[in-house]
């Protein structure tokens, strides 16, 4: 048994063991409340309840209560995450333009490689992923998408004159069309003819 050594004097007629020098030697109930000498602590109604350790915020105890889901995002996790975002976003604007191609170069790269090697099914969810998420990004802020492919396209003259045959060839083809469809209904039809 656990035994606890209470020091000050006391009175010699308590029924609890004592030393020579007055010291008590007591056994606290351990299902009990700690000792306390505050007498509003000891008539508290709380006084007779079970000790129990504050760790209700933690992560664990959460989970087992069923509180928090493993998934869901706590305000100190998210606080962290938005700070890492910012410092990242101040090395990135520091960065030169050639370290910044280059970064994008081989993370394109090995997006590609992953990209490359999945089964044919699972290249058709990515790129509609990827087409979803362009959307969204375009319905979300049409403004600064439309910059973007503006810089995009300042950026790579190349691909942007090869954007502008095609929009050019597809106009192209779409007038054609609309001109035989004109003409397909000027023209008198085989009963009239009779």
């Amino acid at each position: 048994m656990t035994k606890v050594l209470l020091v000050g004097a006391v009175n010699k007629d308590v029924s609890s063991p004592t030393t020579p020098s007055g010291q008590v030697f007591f056994t606290p109930d351990l299902n009990g409340p700690p000792p306390s000498s505050d007498d509003e602590l000891a008539t508290s109604k709380d006084a007779n309840q079970p000790h129990q350790h504050s760790y209700s915020g933690s992560l664990l105890h959460q989970r087992a209560q069923g509180i928090l889901k493993v998934q869901d995002v706590t305000p100190k996790v998210e606080a962290r995450r938005k700070r890492q975002r910012k410092y990242k976003a101040k090395i990135w604007k520091n960065l030169s333009v050639e370290e910044k191609r280059r970064i994008l170069s081989v993370r394109n790269a090995k997006r590609s490689e992953r990209y490359h090697n999945l089964p044919e099914e699972e290249k058709e969810i990515e790129r509609a992923k990827s087409r979803q998420k362009q959307k969204k990004s375009h319905d979300k802020d049409p403004i600064r998408h439309a910059a973007y492919q503006k810089k995009y396209r300042k950026d790579h003259p190349e691909k942007a004159k090869a954007w502008e045959r095609n929009r050019e060839e597809k106009r192209k083809a779409l007038r054609e069309e609309k001109k035989k469809a004109t003409l397909k209904a000027l023209q008198p039809k085989e009963d009239d003819k009779s």
